[in-house]
C-alpha cells in the first residue's frame, strides 16, 4: 500500500465503527508517522465522515509501517493538509560510542548532540507493529483493557521535533 503524507486511514474497532488517522510524514517509503483523532464513527460513513475528523483532538500518535496496511483493515477514506511540525516528534540516538548521544529529528535530516535533560526525556525512535496499534485503538474504544505500553502513543509524551530543533 503506497500511502502519501496527509491520507486519512481508519483503524476498526471490531464492532462496526472506526477511529480516523491522519499520516503526518513518511520515511523510506514504508514507515510513517500518524495521529489518531478522537473521532470514531461508523464504518459505512468512514468516507463521508473522515475529515470532520479534523475537529478533534489526537488522542494517540507514534510510528508504524504500511505492510500489514490492508491485512489489518485499515483503509484510506480521503486525505487532508497536515502540520507535519506540530506532530512530528525528536528522537534520542547513540552514535559511535555508547555515550555519544545526539538528538535527530523524525526525517533524520536535522541532528545535534543532545543536552543532559534531553537524554532523559526524549524517547527512542520506535516503529510499532500495526497489532500493536490496532490494540491501542481497541483499548481507546473501550473494547479491551488500557495497557502501559500503549502509554507511549500518548501524543503528550512525545516532545516535538520544532521545538528542539528551533531555527
Amino acid at each position: 500500500m503506497k500511502l502519501t503524507q496527509g491520507d486519512l486511514f481508519t483503524i476498526p474497532v471490531g464492532d462496526g465503527t472506526v477511529y480516523v488517522a491522519h499520516v503526518v510524514s513518511i520515511l523510506r517509503k514504508k514507515n510513517f508517522y500518524f495521529v489518531v483523532y478522537d473521532f470514531r464513527t461508523d464504518e459505512t460513513s468512514a468516507e463521508r465522515d473522515a475529515e470532520e475528523a479534523l475537529q478533534h483532538d489526537v488522542v494517540l500518535a507514534g510510528q508504524t509501517m504500511s505492510t500489514l496496511f490492508v491485512d489489518m483493515g485499515w483503509r484510506v477514506v480521503g486525505t487532508a493538509p497536515v502540520d507535519a511540525d506540530r506532530w512530528l516528534p525528536a528522537y534520542k540516538v547513540t552514535i559511535g560510542d555508547a555515550d555519544s548521544w545526539f538528538v535527530v529529528d523524525f526525517s533524520e535530516e536535522r541532528r545535534r548532540p543532545a543536552t543532559a535533560e534531553e537524554v532523559e526525556d526524549l524517547q527512542f525512535r520506535t516503529t510499532r507493529a500495526p497489532a500493536g496499534i490496532a490494540a491501542a485503538v481497541r483499548a481507546l474504544a473501550g473494547k479491551a483493557p488500557w495497557e502501559d505500553r500503549f502509554d507511549e502513543l500518548l501524543p503528550a509524551d512525545a516532545r516535538r521535533a520544532a521545538t528542539v530543533f528551533r531555527d
